[in-house]
């Protein structure tokens, strides 16, 4: 099912803070053989240390093979202090060393830019936390949940999903957490550390910062659809987009020439049905489809074309539909929640179409200045 109980959480959400002491064992493991030191009884109880103390700990360190990432911590005397904040609330996510190396392997560039570039390291590696907000999956409902991170307003997208086994001593419960931007690059929770002032989760991937939208087109293997983007000469306006929705037609180089009768499309016609797939704001999925129920609006009026608006609506399998003004039929939500530094994607199997009205208006190679 497309439609699932996803939840957008803010920073201080409630469901995502909880006071500290955190009742729980002080070492956690996932339930996975290996993800966890087989013998616990000689490590210290992280509940009576800090963040800090936990993640300086040489003892710590190599029982969970986390050496590397708190290793690079210690190079920057202030950085552990960023990690947390004064309310007692924060989330470390910590790579393990192998996963630091598959890094290293996989990515080199990437991984050499940032052993050479001191600020870029640091916000790679605050891009590892989230104050404000202590993250315990075993007390949250299976769904897809937003998280602000530390970096300065670059967001992970965190998917918790429970899987109850019948034993014969009862029910088991196995929570899975994968951490990522929703197309690879997936982290998972595998083990996990409660302390004074927070929580530690030790993950078995690096994780990924946002990327441009045009860069996460490339990933998704979409290199068409990025290229439109850039023949409407708004690469750089929709790189720099913050706080936005895009909804994106995977077949939208192809099919916008065939859903406006107009091929090829002139650019005021073209920039008028790129903008179309913008809203304002951080819209998953879950907040989409709230737009289908009783009393709720129905529609995306704040799209980035001024006068137009998306329709919203839902089938019984709970599938989402998308349709613009000019759209003679409804196009349907096909992945969503896909996380780029701008904002959320989803991406849809059609294209949006504008009025009749906006694309006469366009027609003239007449660009409307998109909103935002």
């Amino acid at each position: 099912m497309l439609v699932r109980n996803l939840v957008l959480i803010a920073a201080a959400s409630a469901a995502a803070v909880l006071a500290a002491p955190i009742d729980m064992p002080p070492h956690v493991g996932s339930g996975d053989p290996g993800t966890n030191p087989t013998n616990t009884s000689v490590l210290p109880d992280t509940r009576n240390m800090t963040l800090q103390s936990i993640l300086s700990n040489v003892q710590i360190a190599l029982a969970y093979n986390i050496s590397t990432f708190a290793d690079a911590l210690s190079q920057d005397a202030d950085l552990l202090d960023d990690f947390t904040d004064v309310s007692g609330s924060t989330t470390i996510f910590v790579p393990t060393d192998e996963a630091v190396v598959e890094f290293s392997l996989t990515r080199p560039l990437e991984a050499g830019r940032l052993l050479n570039n001191a600020a870029a390291l640091r916000r790679f590696l605050l891009y590892h936390a989230v104050r404000y907000g202590i993250i315990v999956p075993q007390t949250m409902p299976t769904g897809r949940y937003f998280y602000k991170t530390a970096s300065g307003g670059e967001y992970v997208r965190a998917q918790v999903d429970h899987n109850t086994t019948d034993l014969v001593s009862g029910n088991f419960t196995q929570t899975t957490t994968t951490l990522g931007l929703g197309f690879g690059f997936e982290a998972r929770i595998v083990a996990t550390l409660p302390s004074l002032n927070g929580i530690v989760h030790v993950i078995d991937a690096v994780l990924m910062q946002p990327m441009s939208l045009t860069t996460t087109l490339e990933y998704l293997g979409l290199v068409g659809v990025a290229g439109l983007i850039e023949g409407t000469n708004l690469t750089r306006s929709f790189n720099a987009l913050r706080n936005v929705t895009f909804n994106l037609a995977v077949s939208m180089f192809v099919a916008t020439s065939i859903a406006t009768g107009t091929p090829p499309l002139n650019p005021g016609v073209e920039s008028a049905v790129v903008d179309l797939h913008l809203a304002s704001g951080r819209r998953s999925s879950d907040s989409i489809a709230q737009l289908t129920l009783p009393g709720q609006a129905g529609s995306i009026s704040s799209t980035g074309l001024p006068g137009e608006t998306i329709d919203v609506a839902a089938s019984p399998l709970g599938i989402i539909y998308l349709t613009g003004k000019g759209n003679p039929t409804r196009v349907p939500v096909t992945d969503s929640d896909i996380v780029f530094v701008g904002g959320i994607m989803h991406l849809i199997d059609g294209v949006l179409v504008p009025s009749n009205d906006t694309l006469a208006a366009v027609s003239g190679n007449t660009t409307i200045t998109p909103k935002f």
